[in-house]
Order: C-alpha cells, then sequence, then structure tokens
C-alpha cells in the first residue's frame, strides 16, 4: 500500500451536536430528508439519534483524514468512502452540501471538502469551510432551521457562535491504561486476561479480551 502524501493516518468519531444532545451527524444516510429544489435530493449529512450499541456507533461514525500541512483540517468521508463537500460558489446552492465523488487525496487539495476544526469552548468546536463562499465568509456545518428530528439536514451557513453550530468529536479509538508489574527472574509475568477500553464521555466503557 503507497503511503499518501497528502493525508495522514485517520481516525474514527462520532460528532455529536451541541444543541441536539445524543444526536450525531451522518454523512450519506438514504434516510436523510429530501432536500434542494422541489425536494429533488437527499440531503448528504443529516442529524440522527445516537446509537445505544458499539456496533452501531460504528457505522455512524464519520472518519477524519488529517490533510497534511494544514493544522486541524480534516477531509470527512463515511464508511462506504463517501466524501462531505460543499457546493462551489458558482451554484445557486452553495449553501447544500454534496457527496464528492472523489478519492481521499483529491478531496485532501480541494478546499470545497475541507473541514477545519475551530475551538468552540466548553470542549465543543466549530467546523468551518476551508474555502470562504461567494461572498467572501466562513461556512460552518450547520443544522438547519435549528431542526433536531431524525433525518433533519445539515447544511453550512455564515459562521456564528449558535449551538447549532456547535460540535462534539467523540472519538472511537480506545483508550487503554498502560500495565505495569514486576515478577522474579525465571518465573514468567502474570498478565491480564482482560483490558478495560474508554471511549471519548459519553460513549460508554466496554471490555474486550486481551490477544496475545
Amino acid at each position: 500500500v503507497t503511503e499518501s502524501t497528502v493525508v495522514g493516518a485517520p481516525e474514527q468519531f462520532l460528532i455529536e451536536n451541541v444543541h441536539a444532545a445524543r444526536k450525531v451527524l451522518e454523512i450519506g444516510n438514504e434516510n436523510a430528508q429530501k432536500t434542494g429544489p422541489g425536494g429533488a435530493w437527499t440531503a448528504a449529512a443529516a442529524i440522527f439519534t445516537r446509537a445505544a450499541q458499539p456496533a452501531d456507533l460504528r457505522a455512524q461514525a464519520v472518519t477524519a483524514y488529517p490533510v497534511l500541512g494544514r493544522d486541524g483540517t480534516f477531509v470527512f468521508t463515511n464508511d462506504e468512502g463517501d466524501v462531505l463537500a460543499r457546493n462551489a460558489n458558482d451554484s445557486e446552492h452553495y449553501r447544500y452540501l454534496t457527496l464528492a465523488e472523489v478519492s481521499v487525496d483529491e478531496a485532501a487539495v480541494d478546499p470545497y471538502a475541507q473541514w477545519t476544526v475551530v475551538d468552540a469552548g466548553g470542549g465543543a468546536v466549530y467546523l468551518q469551510n476551508a474555502q470562504r463562499d461567494r461572498n467572501g465568509r466562513t461556512a460552518a456545518l450547520d443544522m438547519y432551521n435549528w431542526a433536531t428530528t431524525d433525518g433533519s439536514e445539515i447544511q453550512t451557513y455564515d459562521a456564528g457562535t449558535a449551538a447549532v453550530q456547535k460540535w462534539y468529536l467523540r472519538s472511537l479509538t480506545p483508550e487503554v491504561a498502560a500495565f505495569s508489574g514486576r515478577t522474579d527472574l525465571g518465573i514468567a509475568p502474570q498478565l491480564p486476561t482482560s483490558r478495560t477500553a474508554r471511549f471519548s464521555s459519553p460513549l460508554g466503557v466496554y471490555d474486550f479480551q486481551k490477544r496475545s
């Protein structure tokens, strides 16, 4: 496998909205609301209730690829590799999101497909498009019309400080405390048979079996 020269190692997150507790952003869910002119499109990103089981959480995960050379900037995909991007500024519907039919490496050099994480305080962040909109403003991921019903669309809007533009990035990379111990020379160490993986609060705590 050839290592990418434009993106780093990916990490998976649940992207939870501050305004809609326990609701997360999903990319490319076919159950998202119809949007656009006459409801012609399925929203590229929408809000859904956070799943309760680990396997289902994985299905909701957004994979974030860090763009090399751009601190805090990522390409976002779903588990099928669909890239989340904003419509181009020459589109009448430039605030809408789209699923870009490009590779991750191609997305990493397209500012419409790049999302910058900006501190919003209290552990939350704003997710802002790297490409300014056609009015020269910063476009941020925004829960359209403050709607919280499952499937409600997410668009971009002028960057502000509203809760609908604030997100928690809940990492799905488990943190496992290091194990240490000592044993006498010639005596096999007694290793634990399981360890506890802790995910970003409030996702919970799950046990998994140690693999030798």
